[in-house]
């Protein structure tokens, strides 16, 4: 509205201007027609795409439960469909260059994806060289995070748009999360302490409870101990059952552990993730009832 009614007030030594401002509207206008045309913007390039995501996703898997050692009779199938998956991609990163240019490189996602591209021609690479050890390995098992690209891929499908509400929520929640954690690593430290203080100094309860050297011998013993208390994983069998019956004491120091890290730490987690998950749906419905007013 800003640039129509600058047109109609424009005086006869501002045409030039105007003029510019049109064929700069016409210039973007034209590119923006050629990307949503170009192949990289097709449904049907993007489906192929993802469908070979998955394929080398669950090939990856395969390799890796069949196949043993370095000998490359047993590889060179994995090896001939790395080739294609490789080439595949590194066509695919061609084709979405060529639509936007050096802002693909911009883009987060974009960069990831050429690193992934770059690390799958390095790993066939290395495969047909027969190194597969060390820090190759590794290099080989990154690849299982090409998954991650159908991530992208999600947003903007209208039939997986649930799933996407529930990912951009977990994304948004992402500084959430690490205050969390951090948060409970101190509490877990603190618990840890507290047990090996309070109950491995008691001689009977170190001799009569075989395993309590393995659970609260030390602090980071005890960190692990707390973290079984706090996932709830046969915390009452194997931890509180034997502290029970030879120091009561120290069921107190679990039980207020498990309701602050598991009831209470968890608990906030999960709310954040809930309450981000519940936003987005909200404001994409008031999104969509705005368009539909609009129409």
């Amino acid at each position: 509205m800003d640039v129509i009614r600058y047109v109609v007030r424009a005086k006869p030594r501002d045409q030039g201007k105007v003029a510019a401002v049109f064929d700069l509207l016409n210039a973007d206008y034209i590119d923006l027609a050629r990307r949503r045309r170009h192949l990289a913007s097709s449904g049907k390039f993007n489906a192929f795409i993802v469908l070979m995501i998955f394929v080398n996703t669950v090939l990856i898997g395969v390799e890796v439960d069949n196949v043993r050692g370095d000998d490359m009779s047993n590889r060179f199938v994995f090896i001939l469909a790395e080739c294609v998956f490789a080439l595949t991609f590194l066509i695919e990163m061609g084709v979405r260059i060529s639509q936007l240019g050096l802002t693909y490189f911009e883009d987060l996602w974009n960069l990831f994806d050429y690193s992934l591209v770059v690390l799958g021609i390095t790993d066939v690479v290395i495969s047909m060289s027969g190194r597969r050890d060390g820090a190759f390995r590794i290099s080989s098992t990154l690849r299982i995070f090409r998954m991650l690209r159908v991530v992208r891929s999600i947003k903007g499908l209208k039939a997986l748009s649930g799933l996407w509400i529930i990912i951009q929520g977990i994304l948004d929640s992402a500084k959430s999360v690490f205050w969390v954690t951090c948060t409970s690593i101190v509490l877990v430290y603190i618990f840890a302490v507290a047990m090996t203080s309070v109950l491995y100094p008691d001689e009977i309860l170190r001799n009569m409870w075989l395993e309590a050297d393995i659970h609260i011998g030390s602090v980071p013993k005890s960190m692990i101990t707390v973290l079984q208390l706090m996932t709830l994983d046969s915390w009452a069998q194997a931890v509180a059952r034997p502290i029970l019956e030879l120091n009561p004491v120290g069921l107190v120091l679990i039980l207020f552990a498990i309701i602050t890290l598991s009831f209470g730490n968890l608990n906030v987690l999960v709310a954040v993730m809930v309450e981000r998950i519940t936003t987005i749906a909200k404001d994409g419905k008031e999104s969509a009832a705005k368009r539909m007013e609009r129409t």
